[in-house]
């Protein structure tokens, strides 16, 4: 099939449909076929759609929910999994929705703010890591888990505003490792819980100028 300028419409096929995909994540799975997480924000509805045989095939995710980002990864079981965050009545939060457990949308963590900058990683265990911007504690943040079980735990704080783009994967030993921005120092950096601690592994990935990153 080929990829155009439209839009997949709710039905799981291309279409000249308006609203669609402002916010969107894709991945591939074990057969080469592309899958993209997305939302319609005239209904506040967020789906994937998997691309097969010259065919879009959609799966609503969440209904009534109007996320500020998402992001999608595919297990060693091509199973899809999807991180996104929303608002609703002052609260924000951040949720997960796997395609092994369709009917259920789990509550990671949630705050006063947004959370931003959402980055996913699945490990050769099919466990999920998260590192993201909490905007009420300007803090890096990371999260591990699956299914309704989850860790939180403050990746960075070591300056007042830090976190912003962040970008995670995870090594043969199932171990996180982040790239982020210090905003407050104008720095890039890289932080890994490799050796069991954070805070002993955050470092200037180029401290040689400001703005690098």
């Amino acid at each position: 099939g080929n990829f155009d300028d439209d839009t997949l419409d709710t039905e799981g096929v291309y279409s000249s449909c308006g609203n669609l995909g402002s916010k969107s994540a894709v991945a591939i799975d074990s057969e080469g076929n592309p899958y993209v997480a997305l939302t319609y924000s005239t209904t506040n509805t967020i789906y994937y759609s998997k691309f097969e045989e010259e065919a879009w095939t959609a799966t609503e995710i969440d209904t009534g929910a109007s996320p500020t980002s998402i992001v999608m990864d595919i297990d060693s079981d091509d199973n899809v999994h999807v991180v996104y965050s929303i608002s609703s009545s002052g609260t924000y939060y951040l949720l997960y929705y796997s395609s092994s457990n369709p009917s259920s949308v789990y509550e990671i963590t949630n705050g006063t703010s947004s959370f931003s900058y959402l980055s996913l990683a699945i490990d050769s265990e099919d466990t999920l890591h998260v590192a993201y911007l909490d905007n009420s504690s300007r803090e890096l943040m990371y999260a591990t888990g699956t299914g309704s079980s989850w860790s939180v735990e403050t990746a960075d704080d070591s300056s007042a505003y830090i976190g912003y783009q962040c970008s995670i994967d995870t090594d043969s030993n199932n171990k996180a490792h982040i790239s982020y921005y210090d905003v407050t120092n104008k720095k890039l950096k890289y932080a890994t819980n490799a050796n069991g601690s954070w805070s002993d592994d955050q470092e200037s990935v180029d401290s040689s100028s400001s703005n690098i990153g």
